[in-house]
């Protein structure tokens, strides 16, 4: 076939890095492009040439071949890249070995976003790998985030886009869940087909990137099974967890870059923005996948960034305690010895009960008795309950609410805030006392016994078996790193002496202690999710203080244990709350923040 008449294109003149990129195309496949001379305002002129000052790419142009009915394994594109900035209306002179074409008036175009990305769409097709590269080896992270982004969309968009085989590996980042000013936390997997990545990086798509440590990895046996029969060696613990301690829009994309000595691999993600509060944690937690693989490693994974990233939405959400409403019934005792404060959630009809017993109880004679409604769905049922038992017993109380939940934690601290007396008895609805004078009792036991910071009761089952005579930190082998509590006893009948006993730590469902103290370690800490180790926390912050814990199982009471909690909607992720609470206990005492259980005194 003879050559064809020369014919020759500029189509696309736009800045990348310090310069300026050409893309085009030269029929003449005889011809080479050996120098480029500019001319604008700013210079008069100016000559490359090839190889030495620019860089050139030959790229395949099918469209142009079928155009001019050549075949389409010719190189008949190219794209260029000189180191200058042009202005507006420059010339580009391009020679052609013995031939001069002059492209007059491009403007090479700064390309606001969505031009870029239009721009990209629009030559991706048969210059993107040029491009890539140009973005590349000129450091131009914008054009590239761009790129890569536009590439993606091309790919998933086009059904006959060709199969392609990755040269450095394959990555999915499957949640990116945004926490405010306080960071993203990625879920993910990938595999790498060599040698493992250099360096990571968030790239934003105004370009900065942002370097990340190694992603802590997890298991990911469906995704192994899945890959296993395309690649070999892929890991069971093929998946990551990444939480970025930096802040970024929700409005913008963003990108996962994995740097490797041989090129990058890039995915592409948006941060998640549609939940709040708990909902946002149920969600998390809820999105880590196999969690039955995870056993021996939760600990570390809270500690590599998911416990973080879960302390960060508790203390996004944390807001000051709201203003509260009060009611008292009938007439309150002129100097109360003790204030009994119970939170109200899910079940408000335990109070009949409870106030049934207190009726007939002397000691609640000089009680400043206090329910804490902490759930707005009871509240109207709540105060009527209230009303009509008031009628029936005559016993004063009041009931306090308030338009939120703030969980067990908050609303013990609410209460504590309205008490009156010098004296605390912090009480579970779902505790039911056994007879009267237990209240005297702990009173009694409290103003004897050495340094006493808190003191509990003996609390027991329906059947009078044992629910809680003290609690110990145990150290569980299929979860190591936890301190957890553990309840000597518990379901057998309790036979030891009624003299009290001080113990490692006590259950929060029924304690006396001073409101001094509770006032002085700052009360229960809030930062724990739903309702564990809080108890814990507190007695540990009291035992900072030199005092003592006391089990007096002189005075016995009933408790239903969690039957005032509804927590059958969150039963599929209840654990891994537990065991974040059980992280971020066992990290207050690392940090010496809280008294160590372990510690013999």
């Amino acid at each position: 076939m003879s050559s064809p008449t020369f014919n020759f294109n500029i189509e696309s003149v736009f800045r990348i890095g310090k310069g300026t990129g050409l893309i085009g195309w030269a029929l003449d496949i005889q011809r080479s492009i050996e120098t480029i001379t500019l001319k604008s305002s700013i210079f008069k002129s100016r000559t490359f040439h090839l190889g030495t000052e620019t860089e050139l790419i030959r790229t395949h142009r099918p469209d142009v071949c079928a155009a001019f009915n050549l075949p389409d394994n010719h190189t008949l594109g190219f794209v260029i890249w000189l180191p200058v900035e042009l202005d507006p209306h420059s010339e580009i002179i391009i020679h052609f070995d013995d031939h001069v074409n002059l492209a007059q008036g491009h403007s090479p175009v700064q390309l606001g976003e969505g031009e870029r990305n239009l721009f990209i769409e629009q030559s991706y097709s048969h210059s993107g790998m040029p491009l890539r590269q140009l973005a590349t080896k000129f450091d131009d992270p914008t054009f590239l985030f761009a790129l890569h982004r536009v590439s993606r969309q091309l790919l998933k968009d086009t059904s006959t886009s060709p199969s392609i085989e990755p040269a450095l590996g394959i990555c999915s980042v499957d949640y990116a869940f945004n926490l405010d000013n306080r960071g993203i936390l990625l879920l993910g997997w990938y595999h790498f087909l060599g040698a493992a990545p250099t360096a990571i990086h968030i790239i934003r798509s105004t370009g900065e990137p942002i370097e990340i440590q190694q992603p802590f990895s997890i298991a990911r046996p469906d995704v192994q099974e899945h890959l296993k029969s395309h690649y070999s060696g892929v890991q069971q613990n093929c998946g990551f967890l990444s939480y970025i301690e930096y802040p970024l829009n929700p409005a913008h994309d963003y990108a996962l870059r994995f740097k490797f000595n041989q090129g990058e691999l890039w995915v592409h993600f948006s941060l998640a923005n549609d939940h709040t509060d708990l909902t946002l944690v149920k969600k998390i937690l809820e999105s880590i996948p196999c969690p039955q693989y995870l056993t021996g490693s939760i600990y570390n994974i809270y500690n590599s960034g998911l416990g973080k990233a879960i302390e960060a939405i508790s203390i996004r959400y944390k807001r000051s305690h709201p203003a509260y409403t009060e009611r008292q019934f009938g007439i309150p005792p002129t100097s109360p010895h003790t204030s009994v404060i119970v939170p109200l959630y899910g079940r408000y009809d335990f109070m009949r009960h409870q106030l049934a017993h207190f009726v007939h109880d002397r000691d609640f004679d000089d009680v400043d008795l206090i329910y804490v409604v902490d759930d707005p769905a009871i509240k109207e049922s709540a105060i009527s309950t209230a009303i009509s038992y008031y009628a029936l017993f005559r016993k004063p109380f009041r009931v306090v609410w308030y338009d939120c939940n703030l969980g067990f934690a908050g609303a013990n601290n609410i209460g504590v805030s309205a008490a009156r007396a010098e004296h605390l008895l912090l009480m579970n609805s779902d505790v039911i006392p056994q007879e009267p004078g237990w209240l005297t009792i702990l009173r009694n036991a409290y103003m004897s016994l050495p340094n006493p910071g808190i003191l509990g009761p003996l609390l027991q089952f329906s059947d009078n078996s044992t629910q809680h005579a003290g609690m110990k930190a145990n150290r569980d082998p299929y979860l190591p790193g936890f301190l957890l509590n553990g309840h000597p006893g518990k379901g057998w009948l309790y036979y030891k002496a009624t003299e009290p006993s001080e113990q490692q730590l006590l259950t929060a469902a029924c304690i006396f202690l001073s409101k001094q103290d509770y006032v002085v370690v700052g009360g229960f800490d809030e930062g724990y999710l739903i309702g564990d180790f809080e108890d814990s926390d507190l007695c540990m912050a009291i035992k900072k203080m030199g005092k003592k814990l006391w089990l007096v199982p002189e005075a016995k009471l009933w408790h239903l244990e969690r039957q005032s909690q509804n927590i059958g909607s969150i039963s599929g992720y209840r654990q891994l709350i537990t065991l974040y609470n059980g992280w971020r206990y066992h990290e207050k005492i690392i940090r010496g923040e809280i008294a160590n259980p372990e510690e013999q005194e």
